[in-house]
């Protein structure tokens, strides 16, 4: 319902804007592109005790988002049932269907064994995208592009997310700087919510989210089991989530959405050029389309870290 509504509404703001350059309204109107995403993966993923870095967490994440773009292109071709298709779309017809034909094959190929709850949403994208293609090929698209993950940096914390776009929890207390100077300490609200999926009782709970809140990380604590410790892995840290994890889940829902993936890869401090290119390298292989990496403390000032110091 949430996606029905804002593809309508995104599609109404192209008729309303002001555009900085007659080149750029003519595209716009010609392609009409619009831009549905989400924030908050990594708290949702953590406060159901699933690991980022897991074939649940992959399994999840590539399902939520094939729902999502499936439900935006059924939505924009019944749109233009009633109001045309995008006018571009007679000169781009068999490219646009071949990419969706290859985006509902794509559903078939997420592991709905390594989670539950995929499955479940699968089945949903499964019929959205076949409802999808068959409005398409008789109605066209609204429009030319739907999804994408943008990095909803400052509209994450006006949301209040814990997390933005696509990415785990930077840690588990974070410290956020802000341009003019000012800084604010950020702890998990998630925390407890994976505790508690996991089983553990108030009293644990308590004393784990206060151990988060004092050290950023539970990796170290003595109360957790080693594979409880894998739900608490973040981009930052003694335990840090690895690129590989990073480049993982990016390849996993890069099939279902039109545009690409705003996703930053955090390298720790002593990464070296032949880290750098192996990320590059490996992104590339798996046909990601955007990819940017950033070394810890590689700038006098970054926006968002581990501790104050």
């Amino acid at each position: 319902a949430a996606v029905e509504l804002l593809v309508v509404a995104q599609d109404a703001i192209i008729d309303g804007s002001g555009y900085p350059s007659d080149a750029i309204e003519h595209n716009t109107k010609r392609l009409r592109p619009i831009g549905l995403g989400y924030a908050n993966l990594g708290a949702f993923l953590l406060s159901l005790g699933v690991p980022y870095d897991s074939g649940g967490g992959v399994a999840s994440a590539a399902a939520i988002t094939a729902l999502m773009t499936g439900v935006a292109y059924r939505r924009s071709a019944e749109l233009a049932a009633t109001l045309g298709p995008f006018p571009e779309f007679g000169l781009n017809r068999e490219e646009m269907l071949g990419v969706v034909e290859r985006q509902l094959a794509a559903v078939d190929d997420i592991d709905e064994d390594r989670d539950d709850r995929a499955a479940e949403i699968l089945q949903a994208a499964r019929r959205e995208w076949a409802q999808a293609l068959a409005m398409g090929r008789r109605n066209g698209f609204r429009n030319a592009h739907v999804t994408l993950v943008p990095p909803t940096g400052t509209v994450s914390l006006m949301l209040d997310s814990e997390t933005t776009g696509i990415e785990p929890y930077y840690a588990l207390t974070t410290v956020k700087r802000f341009a003019d100077g000012g800084q604010v300490k950020l702890a998990s609200r998630a925390v407890a919510d994976g505790l508690r999926a996991l089983g553990h009782t108030d009293a644990v709970v308590e004393r784990l989210t206060e151990y988060a809140l004092d050290h950023g990380q539970l990796a170290d604590s003595p109360e957790l089991q080693p594979h409880e410790r894998d739900v608490f892995r973040t981009a930052a840290g003694s335990d840090a989530l690895t690129p590989g994890a990073h480049l993982r889940m990016v390849a996993a829902v890069q099939p279902f959405l039109s545009g690409g993936v705003s996703k930053t890869f955090p390298l720790p401090a002593d990464a070296d050029a032949a880290t750098v290119e192996h990320v590059f390298i490996d992104a590339w292989r798996l046909g990601l389309k955007s990819v940017a990496v950033y070394r810890d403390g590689s700038k006098l000032t970054q926006p968002l870290s581990a501790d104050e110091d």
